[in-house]
């Protein structure tokens, strides 16, 4: 922490600023509370509540893929290590990244052409990331003719693997058994919001199945979800696009969520109105997993946390407004509260459990939200924004915050 002026009429005040919770593990980017104590501490008195923002930085750099590697050709049934890359181009920042491209599943049978993944790993691996989900086609190629004849009509040839481009969502088929009459097959993904409806689409029916997976995950304590969960319909689809079954286990890749906090984990939501714990892997930047059949799925982050339902609020002097608070896990005891400035906002408990916010005064406060142990150890810390204006109509900023502990 650098600079920094205090004054008392009108003559600057020499002193140190310091965190007033030093031990605080920084999970987010946010506001964190600094104390200011004067040389002089027999006239001037120590300065607490001043909001500091600190940025959470992101460390290694994630290489971008500008030219994928090439694939050779290899013959139905074969290993996919047998397709051997060449070529390809990581860079960032402008600079070119020295590294390496191979198969992320090599050992998985290749029996039709289709996109297959790569990771690239740099040779530097102490500053950029690993990348993963790079998709390269490799095609089989085409076996000789024997010269004889069949008079039974030949089996189609289903994909090996399937991949829905906007969500990047793998499936991998290579352990799946299809019914005879099945002559195709496609990946269906659907992104919904928490009510079911379609993300991006307007006016798009519900599923209410969708929307039951979403609130299950919620209200289930036990589950302790963080935020807003991910909710997807994955389906596979026949030739008429029907969902169609399967014997075996697919094995699938979805991205991991970059604002997911937590244990990434995901559930699958059953017929009978239950969830289970696919005990996803991460694996390179995905979500890995098996499964016997398609559903709904809830992909979301658990464990110990604080969210508040707002970022800032702005409001007249004598304006209201509440804010929410959830707590998930075992490990918080207390939650303290305070308002770094009392003139211009107050802040007090409701019995409903929400934190009611008064303008006092002109100014910014921030609301702080400390999280505390059975021992009284400070666990992390949340803060909403409050500006007191005139002549403002009270509006505010719902995005979530969130602390994870």
């Amino acid at each position: 922490m650098t600079g920094g002026v205090a004054a008392a009429n009108g003559k600057q005040i020499s002193g140190t600023f310091a965190w007033a919770h030093p031990d605080t593990a920084v999970t987010a980017s946010g506001s964190y509370e600094v104390i200011f104590t004067p040389t002089d501490t027999a006239d001037y008195n120590t300065v607490g509540g001043i909001p500091v923002a600190v940025t959470v930085s992101g460390g290694k750099i994630t290489p971008a893929i500008q030219t994928a590697p090439t694939a050779s050709p290899v013959k139905a049934g074969e290993k996919l290590s047998a397709s051997v890359l060449t070529g390809g181009v990581a860079a960032a920042n402008g600079k070119q990244i020295s590294g390496t491209f191979a198969w992320a599943h090599p050992d998985m049978t290749v029996t039709a052409s289709g996109s297959y993944e790569v990771i690239f790993t740099p040779t530097d691996t102490a500053d950029y990331n690993t990348v993963g989900g790079i998709l390269v086609a490799v095609t089989v190629a085409a076996a000789p003719s024997s010269g004889s004849h069949s008079s039974s009509a030949s089996v189609p040839s289903l994909p090996s693997s399937l991949t829905d481009v906007p969500t990047h969502i793998t499936v991998y088929l290579s352990d799946v058994t299809f019914p005879s009459w099945v002559t195709g097959v496609s990946l269906s993904v659907t992104p919904e919001t928490a009510s079911g409806a379609p993300t991006g689409t307007p006016g798009g029916a519900a599923d209410p199945q969708g929307a039951a997976a979403c609130s299950l995950a919620l209200s289930d304590a036990a589950l302790n979800v963080i935020g807003t969960p991910l909710l997807l319909n994955i389906r596979l689809l026949d030739r008429s696009g029907n969902p169609v079954s399967f014997t075996g286990s697919a094995t699938v890749r979805i991205p991991l969520p970059a604002d997911l906090r937590g244990t990434p984990r995901v559930f699958r939501y059953e017929s009978n109105g239950t969830l289970t714990d696919m005990n996803a892997a991460v694996e390179n930047g995905f979500l890995v997993f098996q499964t016997t059949h398609f559903s709904d799925y809830v992909v979301a982050g658990t464990g110990d946390s604080i969210t508040l339902d707002t970022k800032d609020y702005s409001m007249p002097v004598g304006g209201k407004y509440q804010i929410g608070v959830k707590l998930t896990g075992t490990k918080a005891a207390a939650v303290k509260f305070h308002s770094t400035n009392d003139k211009v906002a107050t802040v007090a408990k409701l019995k409903n459990g929400n934190y009611q916010v008064t303008g006092n005064g002109l100014g910014t406060a921030y609301i702080m939200f400390d999280v505390y142990d059975n021992k009284n150890k400070l666990l992390t810390h949340a803060s909403v924004r409050v500006d007191v204006k005139t002549g403002i109509r009270p509006r505010g900023d719902s995005t979530r915050q969130i602390g994870v502990f």
